[in-house]
């Protein structure tokens, strides 16, 4: 971590490094960019078919904004052959051996979430109960942000998500693939659904019994701020906000980080050349993105979501 005097020089390129860390699943490779030791180190959660790739400008923007260490993972390498953990399991342990190897297991992070990953980090916060890691207890000065947290509602289930997820891509691409630009969650959402059909089954039935994720969020120590998104065709805001109201004793607050002063891409040739676009598919993206934020802002708008985390972690 960078010391107060490294913080205070200036033109200054935060380090980054690119790691590999070690679990009985498997290994996970992730990046770490140093930013300032005073405040907590944060700890991005990606969603199902998210890792490093699409996540970077996001975690650039974190790191620049909110002047601290970022570590992100990618999606964990399992090795079959040496556990049959549930894929919950499985992100949840490599999150473990990550925080592990940054020696980080006593020291508070500021957990950041996307969609699939509030349910990873649910999962590591029992985990890290159980093998004495503080570092996502929010009695000890930890922070949690969860953003369009799945398992909001009690009937939703792997198999619903990814019927979602299917019907959200395939409508997506009739307004110009603005929300898989690269083809890049296609093909990895694909792949994990056709991998191992019967598993995908079992773990479905498995999460299905889970109500809510937000019932025992007080015995592990997190205390989650939620952040919906007005746009959001996969989990409607107005849905979560309704379902957070009934049973959310144990979070922290709600809110739609809209700031339409603040994204991403400021002008529409950027915006083209960020997502690769052009013409008319490039016209009805930037029209959408610009005035409205779908489930995946965070990734065509960093700068937004980041200054409304900001706001509820720093305040």
């Amino acid at each position: 971590m960078n010391s107060s005097a490294e913080h205070s020089a200036e033109n200054k390129k935060p380090a980054q490094y690119d790691l590999t860390a070690e679990y009985k699943g498997g290994s996970v490779d992730y990046t770490v960019i140093e930013g300032y030791s005073e405040n907590n180190p944060a700890l991005i959660i990606p969603g199902f078919t998210e890792g490093r790739f699409v996540l970077d400008s996001f975690a650039q923007s974190l790191n620049n904004q909110g002047d601290r260490t970022v570590i992100f993972p990618d999606q964990p390498q399992i090795d079959k052959r040496k556990t049959k953990l549930s894929i919950i399991d499985q992100h949840a342990e490599a999150l473990l051996a990550i925080v592990e190897k940054e020696g980080l297991g006593q020291i508070p992070l500021d957990i950041i979430t996307h969609s699939f990953g509030s349910l990873v980090a649910v999962r590591a916060a029992e985990l890290a109960k159980d093998k004495g890691v503080t570092s996502f207890d929010h009695n000890e000065g930890s922070n949690a942000i969860f953003i369009t947290p799945a398992g909001s509602n009690d009937k939703e289930n792997l198999l619903f998500l990814g019927g979602r997820w299917v019907i959200f891509l395939k409508n997506g691409m009739a307004y110009g693939k603005e929300l898989d630009p690269t083809g890049e969650m296609m093909k990895a959402g694909v792949k994990n659904f056709n991998k191992n059909l019967s598993k995908t089954i079992k773990e479905t039935i498995a999460l299905g019994k889970k109500s809510t994720i937000y019932e025992n969020l007080g015995e592990v120590g997190l205390r989650p701020f939620v952040f919906g998104y007005a746009s959001d065709d996969m989990y409607p805001h107005k849905v979560i906000k309704s379902i957070i109201k009934e049973g959310g004793e144990a979070l922290d607050g709600y809110g739609v980080p809209i700031d339409t002063g603040g994204v991403g891409a400021g002008t529409f040739e950027e915006f083209k050349e960020k997502t690769g676009l052009a013409g008319k598919n490039a016209k009805k993206a930037w029209a959408h993105h610009y005035r409205n934020a779908g489930h995946n802002d965070l990734l065509f708008h960093p700068e937004r979501t980041v200054k409304a985390i900001l706001q509820v972690i720093d305040r």
